[in-house]
């Protein structure tokens, strides 16, 4: 039969034929991509029903998926066969390829009057390898969706075997083929290792050795932009006992990292630490503070001072101010100087004129913490710098109300989390899957204090915390009797059994 529904869609104003569809049935929203009309995809989505979560996915490249099964889109009508998609239950992992004698089909509208409010916030996907690849398809991470991504952790298990490069390579390749809104400003890849890489070269034979192989990938994290921002890799390596070769244990660290400095940890805890280092840097970069001020035409070669402390009565009192010397020729501050603060304005500021007035922009002002520079518009004045008397002249007539702005620009970030799930870990397991359900809720702005590193990390909970148990596969046991289990409780985890 045919099953008919009507939608409602959006038309991005950035992406060009990047449209977002709201079918009235569905709980949430489905983009679709028809930037070529030969190759048309949607985004992997996930519609919650009653007790399960059940996610769809087309199988091309864009979704992380090794085929091409693409669809069309002709005279305003996108047409996709069923069996193009793979459907899969979040909470049983079970999953099944859509019937054969269905289509998807969707008619365009012809006007756009929707435009879409692009997204802003964390993008993340995971990967956990151990002989083989389980991928959680990269989505917008919030409240809303977080579940999605801890039911994935829950539904890891361990394995023999170590795809540590091939996984690296296809995280890769996932994050460069995913659309991002246009406010992207980080690319990260977090690469979580107890070992060394056993079996990749079975997937990617032509590296020869583990040594080509993770040159390669060296290189290809080097030169690897997302959406023109350099990938920034990062590489945390727990040694396992049965690691004999140190040297490749580090270089592997070292390849799967962007910069020089490498992530070994002693312990499970170290881990944790990491995970929360990386937060904070992460969260300091999906916002940041613009000010503009406009003030009348300057003088040529004149030197100017800006302070953001309030300091109208004594310029000596300042502690944060820019200065440059002013460039009639192109209407800019050359040469200059931070104090107290930064800019990533640079050592040339270019004005935009409007009449008398110059408004000058200074892009993403951070304290020397690296912060948001906490800044007022009363805070901010302007003074000219008069050589022949060594002083500087205040701007008495700078109207603060209408030519100073303060704006904060909400930044996007991808986060790709590649997990090893080696039989290697073996107590480990259970709580490097609590570290990484609580790195996720946090990424997600979760308040839910149960689950925040810093909180209720494994590492920091009480003595007197509930025991968690889990099976030898790691998945979590709300019962258990009749066999061996791994107890985690006060920070440690532990093999019992349970008669």
């Amino acid at each position: 039969g045919v099953a008919e529904a009507d939608v409602t869609v959006y038309k991005s104003t950035t992406r060009k034929d990047v449209y977002k569809l709201s079918p009235h049935y569905l709980n949430s929203d489905v983009y679709l991509h028809a930037e070529d009309p030969d190759k048309v995809y949607i985004d992997t989505y996930s519609v919650k029903s009653g007790d399960y979560t059940y996610e769809f996915t087309q199988q091309c490249p864009e979704n992380g998926s090794t085929l091409s099964q693409y669809g069309k889109l002709q005279d305003g009508v996108v047409e996709i066969p069923s069996e193009y998609f793979v459907a899969r239950i979040l909470e049983t992992s079970e999953s099944a390829t859509l019937s054969t004698d269905r289509k998807c089909v969707i008619t365009l509208p012809e006007g756009y009057s929707k435009p879409i409010e692009e997204d802003h916030g964390i993008y993340m996907g995971l990967i956990a390898f151990n002989d083989q690849l389980q991928n959680k398809p990269i989505a917008l991470l919030d409240e809303t969706s977080k579940d999605e991504f801890t039911d994935f952790i829950d539904n890891m298990q361990m394995g023999n075997a170590t795809l540590l490069y091939y996984a690296v390579d296809q995280a890769i390749t996932t994050m460069t083929a995913s659309t991002y809104p246009e406010n992207l400003n980080n690319a990260v890849l977090i690469t979580f290792t107890d070992g060394l890489d056993q079996g990749s070269l079975a997937m990617a034979p032509e590296h020869r050795t583990s040594r080509n192989y993770a040159a390669y990938l060296s290189e290809r994290i080097g030169s690897t932009s997302v959406q023109e921002h350099k990938l920034k890799a990062y590489a945390i390596g727990l040694k396992s006992n049965d690691v004999a070769d140190d040297e490749l244990f580090m270089l592997n660290l070292e390849a799967l990292s962007s910069d020089t400095t490498v992530h070994p940890v002693s312990d499970i805890t170290e881990v944790q630490e990491e995970l929360s280092r990386l937060y904070e840097e992460l969260s300091r970069q999906t916002s940041k503070r613009t000010i503009s001020v406009s003030v009348p035409m300057m003088s040529h070669d004149d030197t100017y001072r800006f302070t953001f402390d309030h300091v109208s009565d004594n310029i000596e009192n300042s502690t944060l101010y820019l200065e440059g010397v002013f460039n009639i020729d192109d209407l800019s501050l050359d040469n200059v100087t931070y104090h107290g603060f930064t800019s990533t304005s640079g050592k040339k500021i270019i004005a935009e004129r409007d009449g008398v007035y110059l408004k000058f922009t200074f892009d993403d002002c951070r304290n020397l913490e690296e912060d948001i520079l906490e800044v007022e518009k009363d805070d901010i004045d302007q003074w000219t710098y008069i050589a022949s008397r060594d002083t500087w002249q205040h701007n008495v007539e700078n109207d603060k109300d209408g030519k100073i702005n303060i704006e904060d620009i909400k930044n996007s970030a991808v986060i790709m989390f590649a997990l090893d799930c080696s039989s290697s870990l073996n107590g480990l397991f259970p709580t490097l899957k609590e570290t990484a359900k609580s790195f996720i809720s946090r990424l997600a702005g979760s308040d839910d204090t149960d689950t925040g590193i810093e909180e209720t990390s494994i590492g920091n909970v009480q003595d007197n915390a509930p025991a968690r148990y889990y099976n030898l596969q790691g998945i979590e046991v709300k019962n258990p009797h009749g066999g061996l289990f791994i107890e985690v409780k006060g920070g440690k985890s532990r093999k019992v059994l349970i008669r």
